[in-house]
Formats: C-alpha cells, sequence, structure tokens
C-alpha cells in the first residue's frame, strides 16, 4: 500500500514538471561598418498559459530603433517593454510554443559585444551568454564566403569542390575490353575447354591399359 502511494506521488510530481522555455540568439556572423542590423531573439518551448519576460543587454553606446514580436497574444501596442541602463526588456505572452522577438539597431565602425541575455517564465529562469559580432567589410582572407566572392575570385573564402570520385566502368565496358565477347561466354568456352581435356586424358589412359 505504501509502494502504491509513493508511486502515485512521483506520478503527479512528474506530470506538474514544466519545462521552462529556451531562447537563442541569431547574429551573422559579419556586418558592414555603419548599417543597420536586425537581431533575432528564437523562443522556443514557450508555455502560452504565461508570460514570458526577456532582457537583453546591447553593446556599448546601442540603442533599440524598431522592435517587433511574432507569435505573441497581445498586439505591439500592448507589449509590456522597458529599456534602462543600457538593456532592453519585453513581457508578453506566447501565443503558441514558439514565438520570435527582432530588433534593429545601427551599427558603427567596429565590432559590437552584446552581453548577457536572461529571460524569464513562471517555470524558471535562463539565460544566453554574451556574443561579438564582426562589423568589417568583405575582405577576402576572412575564413568567409559572402557577398561577391566565389572560388575563382576568392579560394581562401570559398574553395573549390573536390573532383567527383571516378565510376567504375559499366559492365558493358568491361565486356568490349574482353574483345568484345560477353565474359559469361568465355567463362564457358574455357569451362568446355577443360572438360574436353580431361576426356580426351581418361580415353587415353584406357587405351594404354593393357589387356588382360
Amino acid at each position: 500500500m505504501k509502494k502504491t502511494i509513493v508511486y502515485v506521488i512521483m506520478s503527479l510530481l512528474v506530470l506538474s514538471v514544466v519545462f521552462a522555455a529556451s531562447v537563442s540568439r541569431d547574429l551573422p556572423p559579419r556586418a558592414d561598418p555603419n548599417s543597420e542590423l536586425a537581431v533575432k531573439l528564437q523562443i522556443s518551448g514557450a508555455d502560452p498559459s504565461g508570460v514570458i519576460a526577456l532582457e537583453e543587454e546591447l553593446p556599448t553606446g546601442i540603442t533599440v530603433k524598431d522592435w517587433s514580436v511574432t507569435g505573441a497574444a497581445e498586439a505591439k501596442e500592448d507589449i509590456t517593454t522597458r529599456e534602462k541602463d543600457g538593456r532592453f526588456a519585453w513581457e508578453f505572452t506566447p501565443s503558441g510554443a514558439s514565438a520570435t522577438v527582432e530588433y534593429k539597431i545601427d551599427l558603427g565602425a567596429s565590432d559590437v559585444s552584446f552581453g548577457t541575455l536572461v529571460y524569464f517564465d513562471k517555470a524558471g529562469q535562463g539565460k544566453v551568454d554574451a556574443q561579438t559580432l564582426l562589423v568589417a567589410p568583405i575582405t577576402c582572407g576572412d575564413s568567409l564566403c559572402e557577398g561577391d566572392e566565389n572560388s575563382d575570385t576568392c579560394e581562401a573564402d570559398c574553395p573549390k569542390p573536390a573532383p567527383p570520385a571516378a565510376e567504375a566502368p559499366p559492365a558493358e565496358a568491361v565486356e568490349e575490353e574482353a574483345g568484345g565477347m560477353p565474359i559469361g561466354a568465355i567463362v564457358g568456352i574455357i569451362l568446355a575447354i577443360i572438360i574436353i581435356i580431361i576426356v580426351v586424358v581418361i580415353k587415353k589412359k584406357k587405351q594404354e591399359v593393357p589387356p588382360k
């Protein structure tokens, strides 16, 4: 009886567990100097029955110029936002298991470092570690194949594909190399010759045996 009660309690605890959402920050490997950059915060495993809050640590001297949320139950004007001390926060109710926050910033001429992104929902909290974005013009030799670069203009960034492996010749070609005669016919002729030789040898031995 006690074991049954323990199993029931454990089952109820397992069923009551709600996993916290996960968030990722999508950045390109490089951005042009003095350009506009769109940063996406991808949310998965969200719980539509509660709110989720995200707080982004922006690069030094950078401010959010525009933003949008896809997958929110509220309209944009009803989403709670806050900007203070280089951090920008959003709070909204997901309409499903996934949502995307996209915000735009203006870049300068040097690399930018994004700080820690923290997020909260009713199941717990999590974070996305700091990331640094390379801000530089397209340059051959930076290990990024992009823009107008290709294997002809910048093989260092865009290596040429390896040549295809040589294919085995088809059976017809092998037969042609054997003199135009099918391999099966050649094997048959060889077997016939061996049989004829064996028969001749046997007959010859019989003829050589003296009569009793």
